[in-house]
């Protein structure tokens, strides 16, 4: 049996099984997400008859739900036990995987409302326990470990996520292909074995300690206000604010943009989604030292422009439909945003739980997610309603050479539909970096010098790919990441074996 009670201090003995815990919770809830989100999510709901507007709901509604985090400041205040808090809210809201399951079954009138509402239930109690989990983390985790552990953590989550996403995705497909019948109760499944799953999540985190929160009490009405007289941590939710809006106004569409647009298949929505994730795991070994090593800031402003380009390079995948290079190039733009989103991850959760002030964390790190809730959350809703209108639109740019003998045509730009969101997103993005640079952290360092030290590490990295040897396995991307994460797994056992 466990107790939810805290402690004053922690032992470095429990402080250490903790973050094993943490780390375990970390795998359950990444397993979770897999299974009831991103693509599995929105194919699901298209399969229930969602629209465009319904789909930006549905994205919505996890950031929307941050508002909810007003309830953990007030909870910690009165209770100051954080852990008892997320395990109470996380028990009541995971059970919404359950009735998200059973929709096909209930012959209701409007499936997908039902799925909003089961979801809307599920993330408004999950944003309860946010607030109170970044706090906690802020105490537990020592603050010259902060980069180097979540790296290693997202490193282990997304690991999972990417070998049970592609069992999950060729099972799909399997279904599809044999027993069509059966493939929204296979959808359903997903959403019951998340549930499960979940449930042993909180499990985990139920058993790790928790140290007493440092609450300092201040009334409720001055307590919100603290996060904006701060100036760094002002920055910081302006910068975040622009920049969850940018991300989200493009985000959720990608998956409706390869199923519908392309036409892919969910299995080739899947592959060129782990191509992504195995490149943000590779990434996040290279963020999470220098995370440490620098600082947070530096990190965002290499990463964020590249994922930005990665957002804009979409809109050439079609001109104006599918063509030899749209495969190539998403793969591409993939392997980008999966290095790019690797750092901008890290250091948007890191740069948050280090300007944050400790006596005052859960006010500071619920407000900065209840500011991003709004803009955020208006991103998707914005992009679902106007996704109709500019189905029916079409900005196209066309370069014409005249000769004497033939005129050659060259279509340089086609944007349609989803295309506008992209472009959109990349200039609300360029917002965001501008009020980057009014944020002060400190260790911050100039750019160009961690591009060296970045450049130094690629350089080792990719040596080889100048021989015939090196260009095979730049064909074979996939395999010889799984193959360099494997051997690097081998060695790390094999030191600590040694050591032991």
């Amino acid at each position: 049996m466990f107790s939810l009670s805290t402690k004053t201090t922690l032992t470095a003995q429990e402080q250490e099984k903790g973050l094993k815990w943490v780390l375990r919770d970390g795998v359950a809830s990444q397993a979770m997400l897999t299974l009831t989100g991103g693509a599995f999510l929105v194919a699901y709901a298209l399969k229930l008859g969602a629209s465009n507007a319904q789909i930006g709901f549905l994205a919505a509604i996890p950031t929307l739900s941050n508002i909810f985090q007003l309830l953990s400041i007030r909870l910690v205040e009165r209770y100051t036990n954080r852990r008892k808090t997320i395990v109470y809210s996380l028990l009541v809201g995971r059970f919404a995987f359950f009735i998200m399951a059973v929709i096909p079954f209930l012959n209701v009138g409007y499936p997908v409302v039902l799925l909003i509402t089961a979801a809307a239930l599920l993330q408004s109690l999950a944003a309860i326990s946010a607030g109170c989990w970044s706090s906690w983390m802020r105490d537990l985790i020592p603050s010259d470990q902060t980069g180097t552990f979540f790296s290693k953590r997202m490193r282990v989550s997304q690991a999972v996520g990417v070998g049970l996403s592609l069992l999950i995705a060729l099972a799909l497909d399997y279904i599809k292909a044999f027993y069509p019948e059966q493939e929204v109760a296979s959808y359903a499944l997903l959403f019951l074995l998340g549930g499960l799953v979940g449930y042993a999540g909180i499990f985990f985190l139920a058993q790790t300690p928790e140290p007493q929160a440092s609450i300092a009490h201040i009334r409720f009405k001055d307590m919100l206000k603290l996060p904006f007289q701060h100036r760094p941590f002002r920055n910081l939710i302006w910068y975040n604010g622009l920049w969850n809006f940018s991300t989200n106004l493009a985000a959720p569409f990608f998956t409706v943009y390869l199923l519908q647009r392309l036409n892919y298949s969910v299995s080739i929505v899947i592959v060129l989604t782990v191509i992504s994730q195995i490149t943000t795991i590779v990434s996040l070994r290279l963020w999470g030292k220098y995370a440490d090593q620098y600082s947070f800031k530096v990190i965002l402003g290499i990463c964020a422009p590249l994922y930005l380009f990665g957002v804009l390079g979409w809109t050439f995948t079609t001109l104006p439909q599918k063509h030899l290079f749209t495969f190539p190039l998403l793969i591409l733009l993939h392997l980008l945003m999966g290095f790019a989103s690797g750092g901008t991850g890290l250091a948007a959760s890191g740069i948050g739980l280090k300007l944050a002030p400790k006596e005052q964390s859960v006010v500071y790190l619920s407000v900065i997610s209840m500011t991003n809730a709004v803009t955020a959350g208006v991103a998707p809703i914005i992009g679902g309603l106007l996704a109709d209108f500019f189905v029916s639109q079409e900005l196209s740019l066309v370069l014409s050479w005249k000769g004497t003998t033939r005129n050659t045509v060259i279509q340089a730009l086609n944007l349609q539909a989803l295309d506008f969101f992209f472009v959109f997103a990349f200039f609300f993005g360029l917002l965001a970096l501008y009020r980057l640079g009014f944020i002060q952290e400190e260790g911050d360092v100039e750019e160009k010098v961690l591009l060296q030290e970045i450049r130094y590490e690629l350089q080792k990295e990719m040596k080889n790919l100048s021989t015939i040897t090196g260009a095979r396995a730049m064909i074979k991307l996939p395999a010889t990441l799984f193959q360099s994460l494997s051997s690097r797994y081998a060695e790390h056992k094999t030191r600590r074996e040694k050591s032991s």
